[in-house]
């Protein structure tokens, strides 16, 4: 996290945060029937992921327009061979690969007024989704091959707003809000 003060008006800060994860099977663990049994049938699964963004909040006369914008993203894979065999391609039971990304942009204003606060805003978002599986399924020793790929994606908006006051000395707030949202998908 980074976070810079430009001059008295203007702020910005920056975030990143990553994982990579990748995992083995242990066979040099004790050969009970439990572990082997284990064994047979846990995938490989390999994963990655990240956020990273931006915001920029802009100072004016008892208000902040304060702006993000945003990414995020997972990438899943999981594989599995027959008898934990990698070297001969038909011995492939499961693999399976998803992405999911989230792409964000929202803008609001918040401000001061006579006692009141008021915030209101509007937001869009991309969101992608796309796997790619491949089975191989056993029924009675017939095999039976199911591969799928599937593309999803979504964009949302919406816009909102509130107001809120201090009451009773300061020890309860009142708010009042609204929003509304819409997407492509529906």
């Amino acid at each position: 996290r980074y976070k810079v003060k430009l001059n008295k008006k203007n702020e910005l800060s920056f975030l990143f945060i990553g994982a990579y994860d990748q995992f083995k099977l242990n066979f040099d663990a004790e050969q009970t029937e439990e572990n082997r049994y284990i064994l047979g049938y846990l995938p490989v699964n390999n994963q990655w992921s990240y956020t990273v963004g931006a915001t920029h909040k802009y100072f004016m006369n008892n208000s902040v327009l304060t702006t993000v914008i945003s990414r995020n993203h997972l990438n899943n894979s999981i594989y599995k061979y027959a008898n934990n065999d990698d070297s001969n391609p038909q011995n492939l039971i499961t693999d399976f690969e998803s992405n999911e990304s989230e792409n964000k942009l929202r803008s609001e204003i918040s401000t001061a007024l006579n006692g009141y606060n008021l915030n209101f805003g509007i937001s869009t978002e991309l969101d992608q989704y796309d796997t790619d599986s491949y089975n191989n399924l056993y029924t009675n020793g017939i095999p039976t091959e199911i591969s799928t790929t599937s593309l999803l994606n979504i964009i949302r908006y919406g816009a909102f707003g509130s107001i809120s006051k201090s009451v009773i000395d300061e020890r309860l707030t009142l708010t009042l809000g609204v929003r509304a949202d819409g997407a492509n998908y529906s």
